[in-house]
């Protein structure tokens, strides 16, 4: 397997503190992640990475942590802000401690893009067996849908 070169990742803490909400990005990629905790979630959903599409993460502590130290919902949303706020205000949702959202500053994140993403996503965290996944299903990708048009995969920036 071939080395990829280190990348540097720029990482910004929104309110200062480490454990607070935070944004990540690597130079010359259209691409972000944007971390917060729930009890910031108001106001970093005001933000502008939330205003179009992308795929996000929300994580819970499982009620009891015998097989899994978190639980999580992986999701798609062309609106991910509206997305985002559903889940939170939702009384048949756990009690969500955080969320990763990925999102870019151009469009192509489109709806074949971010389907790609949240399969990938789901599929990774199946094999791997960390956390436990609450979606009910595990979507399918269209036919046509090999690789996004972005030319990386998620488990890899370029």
């Amino acid at each position: 397997m071939m080395k990829q070169p280190a990348l540097p990742i720029e990482l910004i803490l929104l309110n200062g503190n480490p454990s607070g909400p935070k944004v990540a990005s690597i130079k010359n990629w259209i691409g972000k992640a944007v971390n917060s905790p729930i009890h910031t979630a108001n106001e970093v959903l005001k933000r502008t990475e939330f205003e179009g599409p992308g795929v996000y993460i929300m994580k819970a502590t499982p009620p009891e942590k015998i097989f899994y130290h978190e639980q999580v919902y992986i999701g798609e949303s062309q609106e991910l802000k509206q997305r985002i706020k559903t889940h939170l205000n939702s009384a048949k949702e756990p009690d969500y401690d955080s969320f990763v959202a990925f999102s870019c500053s151009d469009d192509s994140f489109d709806k074949g893009t971010i389907k790609y993403l949240e399969h990938r996503l789901i599929a990774i965290g199946n094999e791997n067996k960390t956390s436990k996944i609450l979606n009910d299903v595990f979507p399918s990708l269209p036919p046509y849908l090999n690789r996004p048009k972005l030319g990386w995969t998620a488990t890899s920036p370029r």
